[in-house]
């Protein structure tokens, strides 16, 4: 008898103990924008960024990731971890390829990269593959709202988001959406040629109708200064990766002061070339959005915004539309 209510209550406290293992809502099934279905029994705990764009959307929901690739440093900006990323485990890359021994060793139950990565990883560990190029609006949201799913932080992601697209829609409006912001990047040191983008997703929110495409994808072209004149920005965002290209960058920027063509851009002439570091120049995932509108608009619009929008104004505008 003893024997029996014995072996009762330890079928009955195993039984418990998964019970109190399995959290609500789980198990758990995302599909990526490359269409990849991935299926989590709980919320991942050693998760794997193998690109900057995965510790963005990490940090957009609130969980560090647990080790990242060399190389990927935007993790330490105030607006994602800090100085606390410097504890993140760091994986060898050799030519651009992480060192799979040393992340098998990790035994990650998430690990996030681009198509490359996701090809590495898919046959050996969960991995999710994380799309640079969102051509829709509901695109350029899904990965933040994958992680969001993946972790059990669905309500209030979906309440930041819902903030963010209301954030940049009353941008749009009070500016009139009335002038081009274009991203670009010097290369070599005299500045002769540009890679130049139109915006990402900002297209969709505060640049001139007919200004940039409707796409919001990764739509980098390579143009000589006559090229970037043709294009012409009223604003040029200057992106700044830190300390040994910043350094070309700036050089490049010293070496076009007494070039023609440069001085007849717009921006040269209203003083609307600024350089952002890379964390928030780029708007590509809902993080750097958040970060850009506040850093460039009022660069871009110093007459209406001499400061950023509070959440009250943001209200105003919105409100004031209907």
């Amino acid at each position: 008898m003893k024997t029996f209510f014995t072996t009762l209550f330890v079928i009955f406290s195993l039984g418990f103990t998964a019970a109190q293992g399995a959290p609500e809502g789980f198990p758990v099934t995302v599909v990526d924008t490359a269409v990849h279905e991935l299926t989590v029994e709980s919320p991942p705990n050693m998760v794997v960024c193998l690109w900057n764009g995965c510790v963005s959307n990490m940090a957009y929901i609130g969980v560090m990731p647990d080790a990242v690739t060399e190389g990927v440093i935007l993790g330490r900006h105030p607006a994602y971890f800090g100085e606390a990323f410097d504890d993140v485990i760091r994986i060898p890359v050799s030519e651009n390829t992480p060192d799979i021994e040393t992340l098998l060793t990790l035994e990650p139950d998430l690990v996030v990269g681009d198509t490359d990565a996701y090809a590495l990883t898919k046959d050996f560990v969960p991995s999710y593959e994380q799309n640079y190029v969102t051509d829709t609006l509901d695109l350029f949201l899904l990965d933040a709202r994958n992680f969001a799913r993946l972790f059990g932080k669905e309500a209030e992601v979906e309440a930041r988001l819902e903030q963010l697209l209301e954030r940049a829609e009353a941008y749009g409006i009070a500016s009139g959406r009335s002038k081009s912001i274009y991203i670009g990047l010097p290369d070599g040191e005299d500045g002769s040629v540009w890679s130049i983008n139109g915006g990402f997703v900002t297209c969709g929110f505060i640049q001139p109708i007919g200004q940039c495409s409707a796409t919001f994808g990764d739509e980098w072209q390579e143009v000589s200064l006559e090229g970037l004149l043709a294009i012409d920005p009223d604003v040029l965002i200057v992106e700044d990766h830190g300390v040994e290209y910043g350094e070309q960058m700036r050089v490049a920027l010293s070496q076009l002061e007494g070039n023609a063509l440069w001085q007849e851009l717009t921006a040269v002439q209203t003083n609307q070339v600024h350089i952002i570091e890379r964390a928030v120049s780029r708007p590509v995932e809902p993080l750097v959005l958040e970060l850009w509108l506040d850093a460039v608009m009022p660069l871009a619009y110093p007459d209406v915004f001499p400061e950023p929008l509070t959440d009250k104004q943001v209200q105003e505008i919105l409100s004031s539309e209907n």
